[in-house]
């Protein structure tokens, strides 16, 4: 290992005596930089995994309601299909079809 020389002001090095408990200065300040180096990461990507999950939620739930816009508009247009069906054949005069071929 190589050696990382490090000042510290007086209340944190206090309060790294404080809670290394039996470990060396050395051996617990070596764990703290190893635990926050691998930390940020995870944090990292759990914020990601995070955010994207939050985002395909929210894009989830917008595609739903737009969903839900269309299938009443489908709705909308099949009575008006039917309506207009209605409206068609009370227009043409009562005969047959094959008689529209006939001249």
């Amino acid at each position: 290992m190589k050696a990382c020389g490090v000042r510290l002001e007086e209340n944190t090095l206090q309060e790294i005596d404080r809670r290394r408990g039996v470990l060396s200065r050395s051996d617990y300040i070596r764990k703290l930089i190893i635990t926050m180096l691998q930390q940020p990461e995870n944090a990292q990507d759990n914020t990601a995994l995070t955010n994207v999950n939050a985002l395909l939620t929210a894009e989830n739930a917008h595609n739903k309601e737009h969903v839900e816009v269309l299938k009443s508009r489908i709705k909308e247009q099949e009575s008006m299909i039917g309506f207009l069906q209605l409206e068609h054949q009370k227009l043409l005069p009562a005969r047959a079809w094959w008689h529209f071929w006939k001249k």
